[in-house]
């Protein structure tokens, strides 16, 4: 195992059976020098992590297309670390990806991977998100208190190139 302060970041691959792929994909990805942790598709586990990770990695199984409910589960979570501006990439069937976007549109902006996963490919990825985490960590954060969210917004975009900003639309 790699320590956290000599892994190039830390990963969480969420899912709701660490089956032996899963397993797979997670040494794959320790090889790759990164540290990962295994959680399981919990909306309050995921809060617990929210701060720990940057990247998360959602894999999903082919047996959650007849249940609804844990669809709506797993979509919860993805959009929890959506709200915190963490990276999300989903890896699952090509049916799995069209029930999800077909569902929730919201998501289909995320980076996907079909199986076998293209280990190359996603190396490339997490190599590309641990610079922005790097180049984030370096930049200065800026917070804008409007209560008109859309002049906040529109001044966000204007500095969102070179400073990290936030907005909230209250004092509270």
């Amino acid at each position: 195992m790699i320590e956290s302060n000599k892994a190039k970041g830390e990963i969480a691959i969420i899912s709701h059976q660490f089956s032996i792929v899963v397993k797979s994909l997670e040494k794959g990805i320790t090889e790759l020098g990164y540290l990962v942790t295994l959680i399981e598709d919990d909306i309050q586990t995921v809060t617990n992590s929210i701060d720990r990770f940057e990247t998360y990695i959602v894999y999903l199984q082919d047996t959650v297309l007849g249940d609804m409910n844990r669809i709506q589960k797993i979509y919860l979570v993805c959009d929890t670390i959506k709200d915190h501006k963490k990276k999300l990439i989903f890896i699952g069937s090509e049916n799995i990806r069209a029930l999800f976007v077909k569902t929730f549109p919201s998501i289909s902006d995320n980076l996907w991977f079909g199986r076998p996963v293209d280990m190359e490919l996603l190396e490339r990825e997490l190599e590309k998100e641990t610079i922005r985490i790097r180049n984030d960590s370096q930049k200065r954060r800026i917070l804008i208190i409007d209560d008109d969210f859309f002049y906040a917004k529109t001044v966000s975009d204007w500095l969102g190139g070179k400073y990290l900003v936030e907005i909230v639309t209250d004092g509270m």
